[in-house]
């Protein structure tokens, strides 16, 4: 199949039109037409970052309202596991984004899910679009409890990108949460210190040649 030229100029207006055409139906209350023009924006521009930050508030809107119950939530997340094997087998390949999109595609259905959310954002990092993994592991952690598994792959995420401040206080959550796991405060240490590394190479650089002599 042949692909499109994503630098040309009609690429780059249709996915534009989409994009106008999603954010607009986002704004009237629309959801079901934004998530479906939203959702053709990251496939045909997966780096696109505004269509997928609104493909994700439309997708927690619309579940929210058609799922109100613990109950109904629940039923949702079971509905959608078929979903879930197919993203799995598509990552397990080595497909990460084919895998990507299908994560996208069962986040529609159950945006909450900690287990799914996960599994769309290991295929975020390995399709390299690690901020899209770390936007959907936070909004994940804004509509619900602390959960281990979320923290786990939130510090991970924040490792990915060097953000070891943000990593250090995901995972200093995670041992409160878990005071006895061995992994968690071995992952929290090893943030503690390559936040401090960070911080003494930053002090050396401003220092010119001389401090890096001296260190």
């Amino acid at each position: 199949v042949e692909q499109p030229d994503i630098k040309s100029e009609q690429f780059q207006k249709k996915l534009q039109n989409f994009f106008n055409k999603g954010f607009g139906a986002f704004e009237r209350g629309n959801l079901d037409m934004a998530i479906d023009l939203l959702h053709q924006c990251i496939e045909m521009s997966p780096g696109h970052s505004r269509a997928r930050k609104f493909l994700r508030a439309a997708a927690i809107q619309r579940f929210n309202k058609r799922n109100t119950s613990t109950l109904q939530k629940r039923l949702a997340e079971i509905t959608a596991y078929p979903d879930y094997l197919k993203t799995t087998m598509l990552l397990r390949s080595g497909k990460a984004g084919k895998a990507l999109i299908a994560g996208e595609k069962l986040l529609q259905k159950a945006p909450l899910s900690v287990r799914y959310v996960c599994l769309t954002a290991d295929a975020a990092i390995a399709a390299g679009q690690k901020e899209a993994a770390i936007m959907l592991l936070e909004t994940t952690r804004e509509q619900t409890h602390d959960n281990p598994a979320l923290l786990l792959h939130m510090g991970a995420a924040y490792q990915q990108v060097e953000d070891w401040r943000k990593a250090r206080d995901t995972y200093n959550n995670l041992v409160n949460l878990r005071p006895h796991d061995a992994n968690a405060m071995k992952l929290l240490k090893d943030a503690e210190a390559r936040l401090s590394m960070s911080g003494t190479w930053d002090e050396v650089g401003q220092q010119g040649k001389d401090g890096f002599r001296s260190l």
